[in-house]
């Protein structure tokens, strides 16, 4: 296998660590660089010729499949594998239909990785397989997918025990916040998300899920 060159795009530079760890005295990656944005993405696909391209599916909530068809542009013989932590079936679809070379979940073991990696090299597909009816709960549609992750990860919270349907009482207790804070997060979830109360955002998510 003639060595090959990976960039990695995420805006958490630890994932990168991560990856550089678990590929570290792999003889098969000559070159392993970091881009935070897609910004910098862009640049550097227009400077060096990667072979692999392993692309965050959130960026700044961002979903960064909506800029793949940009990517290919530059780069229409680049390798792209999505690296998520979203068990998000709609997303995985859509990266199928995207024609990208793969779908991997952050939790993913090294082993695995490295697998995937060779098999995309060699001209294969890796989609990793998760329970698709157990997909995250807020299975939201792409074009709800910018609004939700505009969301804080307190308020993510807050949703969820909302549309199972805890009152602000027992929200209270268990987030240890008042009733005050539950209201405030409330408010700023509903101004998000674009809706108008309890009602809308259960039905949101529901709909969604279906």
């Amino acid at each position: 296998m003639n060595p090959i060159k990976i960039l990695v795009v995420d805006d958490h530079e630890i994932i990168f660590d991560g990856i550089k760890s678990m590929l570290l005295g792999e003889e098969f990656v000559q070159t392993l660089d970091y881009c935070p944005s897609i910004l910098e993405l862009k640049s550097s696909l227009i400077v060096n010729n990667y072979h692999v391209l392993i692309l965050d599916i959130n960026m700044d909530g961002k979903n960064t499949l909506d800029v793949v068809h940009e990517i290919k542009a530059i780069k229409p013989e680049i390798k792209i594998i999505i690296l998520t932590s979203y068990e998000n079936n709609k997303l995985y679809q859509v990266a199928k239909q995207l024609d990208l070379a793969g779908y991997l979940l952050k939790n993913t073991t090294k082993k695995l990785f490295i697998e995937a990696l060779h098999k995309v090299i060699n001209g294969e597909k890796h989609f990793q397989e998760f329970n698709k009816e157990f997909s995250n709960e807020f299975t939201l549609s792409l074009d709800d997918f910018d609004r939700f992750n505009s969301l804080s990860q307190r308020e993510k919270e807050l949703a969820e025990l909302i549309v199972k349907g805890f009152n602000e009482n027992e929200i209270s207790d268990r987030l240890f916040i008042s009733k005050h804070t539950v209201r405030t997060h409330k408010k700023n979830i509903f101004k998000k998300l674009k809706i108008n109360g309890v009602m809308d955002l259960v039905k949101l998510i529901n709909d969604q899920s279906h």
